[in-house]
């Protein structure tokens, strides 16, 4: 059975809504994760929280980039985290 070109037509529109629809959720939620790191007061863990979830660094990567090591970095950013209330 061949679906009509109308039909096709139809769907494509109504899947490339979806994806505008979950595109901009993931925006919005981005935006939040940088509203949260921008209100970060100290500049060390905030510059160490946007390496990691904004550019996507590794612990490794972002203590080179400061000058300190790997685990100093994530224990300061896993302490504000859970200080937070995030785990």
């Amino acid at each position: 059975m061949f679906m009509r070109m109308e039909d096709f037509y139809e769907i494509r529109e109504l899947k490339k809504e979806q994806v505008s629809d979950i595109i901009c959720k993931i925006q919005k939620k981005i935006d939040e994760c940088i509203d949260f790191i921008s209100s970060v007061e100290k500049s060390d863990i905030r510059q160490a929280m946007f390496y990691k979830f904004v550019d996507g660094k590794n612990y490794i990567q972002i203590a080179f980039k400061m000058g300190t090591t790997e685990e100093a970095i994530r224990v300061k950013v896993k302490r504000y985290l859970k200080k937070c209330g995030i785990n």
